[in-house]
């Protein structure tokens, strides 16, 4: 697997709206399943660390 293409076409997918990655993942030729892996699993991700856990807010309160 040529993973600096991977990695390329990764990153210029994110760049482009949701809705223009399929035409141009199209276009991708050997890496396209692996970067459509990776968007999928990056779109998981979104947010994961944006609400914490646990609300500390009330023991700092003391």
């Amino acid at each position: 697997m040529p993973w600096e293409r991977v990695k390329v076409v990764f990153h210029q997918a994110l760049l482009l709206p949701s809705a223009d990655r399929s035409a141009f993942l199209a276009e991708a030729g050997t890496v396209e399943a692996e970067v459509r892996s990776l968007l999928e699993a990056h779109e998981q991700a979104s947010g994961f660390l944006e609400d914490p856990a646990v609300d500390l807010r009330p023991m700092m309160a003391n």
